[in-house]
């Protein structure tokens, strides 16, 4: 069985008093998250200083992860090394500590990490990519998840929490004078960030990781 571990690389931390304090605030809402964390097989958790992981059920839409990770982090700048492969010793997932598990998916996110952290056309931006073992796949989704993170990278405060709660109540009109701001005023938050089109993007790519999962098992 395929598992997807994130790797979440705070890089933009190391300026800030308190982070570990910070990032564990974080985590906690990430985790808590029942709107976000139906995939989660693990909780994620900080070691490392600024460096947190966590073990995600791998199925068309572990993408959608790379948003909710951002949100969460918002305005911590943040690379996101994504592993698929093994865990040697699974029966310890329901433990829910992922520094307690070990295997190829593990040794695969940090192999992303390093590739963020090496190449050029990253630097220090906070971007993602997926190493799972096979060049066929990872091509193929990461020149996806890099539009994915294209887009995000314009999002805002506000931008995230159109869309939260969007998801959350199903439809931007049910969300008329929800904490005093109208409706419209939702949407038009939600447009400045393209929503439209990522929305779209995160069915599109589902089709493509469920079409070519074999080339990874």
């Amino acid at each position: 069985m395929k598992y997807v571990v994130f790797t979440i690389d705070c890089i933009s931390s190391k300026k800030m008093e308190n982070v570990t304090e910070f990032l564990e605030q974080r985590v906690l809402k990430l985790n808590n998250d029942t709107l976000r964390n139906g995939s989660f097989l693990t909780d994620f958790k900080v070691l490392l200083g600024d460096e947190i992981q966590g073990v995600i059920k791998l199925d068309g839409e572990f993408v959608k992860n790379i948003r909710y990770i951002r949100e969460a982090f918002y305005p911590i700048k943040v690379r996101l090394g994504i592993g698929i492969g093994d865990i040697e010793n699974e029966e310890n997932i329901e433990k829910k500590d992922p520094w307690k598990l070990n295997g190829s998916a593990f040794h695969n996110a940090r192999d992303s990490i390093k590739y963020l952290s090496k190449h050029a056309l990253f630097g220090k931006s906070g971007l993602s990519y997926l190493t799972s073992g096979s060049e066929a796949f990872d091509l193929l989704v990461n020149n996806q998840i890099l539009l994915y993170d294209t887009i995000l990278e314009r999002w805002r405060d506000k931008t995230y929490e159109a869309v939260y709660l969007k998801e959350k109540y199903g439809s931007f009109r049910k969300l008329d004078k929800i904490n005093g701001i109208s409706s419209s005023a939702y949407t038009k938050r939600a447009s400045v960030g393209n929503w439209s089109i990522l929305e779209e993007f995160e069915k599109n790519i589902k089709i493509i990781i469920e079409e070519y999962k074999d080339l990874i098992e």
